[in-house]
């Protein structure tokens, strides 16, 4: 009781203070800095000590990136839909000088923030680009902009069905012109042969962000794949084909745990909120040994 008026107490300091000079510094338990504003997920924070939903999707990167950066150079990380730069700021911190992060926000705002998030940690490894990703090079996309950071999502892009699982989408809120671009494309302009961790949290666009890795994932050149899955909806439902088309073993992550399940069946009851996360990985692939740190 005492800790929890504690907290209350700390988050209403934070929002004072960000209302006042704008944005507060703050470490997170993974030892990543960011910024926090006004209007970002100050509960998180403060109760949980981490920034993003689902920690996870820290604790399964840092499994994967912790094995890679023992047996590998010129490691090559994706973030897409980055927002401020919490899994890219994780990615840069587990890589070192041993590889990059290739970061995509198509938001103005996040990306600002973002910028000033990557000069708070001198992170030199990560280069951010302000892109949507889809499955198609396009440009003067709308992107719809809500009041929750991190929710924004380009209408267009998502199947008719699904928008009942977008809030605010009722055509009231102010939208943005933002240009996409697709993996494969990305990669062959930018030389990039292979992805060894590819994070993708697209707002019920994730299907069209894997459907445009195509070649990559035909020719098993993603190693390890991140992707927010939503239960019941025609996004999901096509990212599980698209893995499976590609011979891709994916496991369902328990929200906030370093635990998989096999089938959503199996997933503890307690836990299951959604979105979800889903661990993929080409059929040459398995899951590092190492057991990911409890925090």
């Amino acid at each position: 009781m005492i800790n929890s008026i504690l907290k209350r107490i700390k988050i209403k300091a934070y929002s004072t203070w960000g209302n006042t000079f704008g944005y507060v510094p703050f470490t997170d338990k993974f030892g990543v800095r960011y910024y926090l504003w006004p209007d970002y997920r100050l509960e998180n924070f403060v109760f949980r000590g981490v920034g993003v939903d689902d920690e996870g999707v820290f604790l399964q990167s840092i499994n994967i990136l912790s094995d890679l950066v023992r047996t590998k150079k010129n490691i090559v990380c994706f973030d897409v839909g980055a927002h401020v730069g919490e899994t890219s700021l994780l990615f840069s911190k587990y890589l070192g000088t041993k590889g990059k992060v290739y970061a995509f926000e198509p938001t103005s705002k996040a990306l600002k923030r973002f910028e000033k998030n990557v000069r708070l940690n001198n992170a030199s490894n990560i280069q951010l680009f302000r892109l949507g990703v889809s499955d198609k090079v396009a440009s003067g996309l709308k992107i719809l902009l809500t009041k929750k950071t991190g929710s924004e999502c380009i209408l267009s892009e998502t199947h008719p069905s699904d928008r009942d699982f977008i809030k605010e989408s009722d055509g009231n809120r102010p939208t943005e012109s933002i240009d996409t671009t697709s993996i494969d494309t990305f990669c062959k302009e930018s030389m990039i042969s292979e992805i060894d961790l590819l994070k993708v949290d697209a707002e019920l666009c994730d299907d069209k962000v894997l459907l445009g890795a195509s070649q990559m994932l035909r020719a098993n050149k993603i190693h390890y794949i991140i992707v927010e899955f939503e239960e019941g909806t025609q996004c999901s439902a096509r990212v599980l084909k698209c893995l499976e088309k590609f011979q891709y073993k994916y496991l369902f992550m328990v929200r906030r745990t370093s635990k998989l399940v096999e089938k959503i069946e199996d997933y503890p009851f307690d836990s299951h909120k959604s979105p979800l996360n889903l661990l993929a990985m080409s059929s040459q692939r398995s899951l590092p040994l190492t057991c990911p740190p409890s925090f």
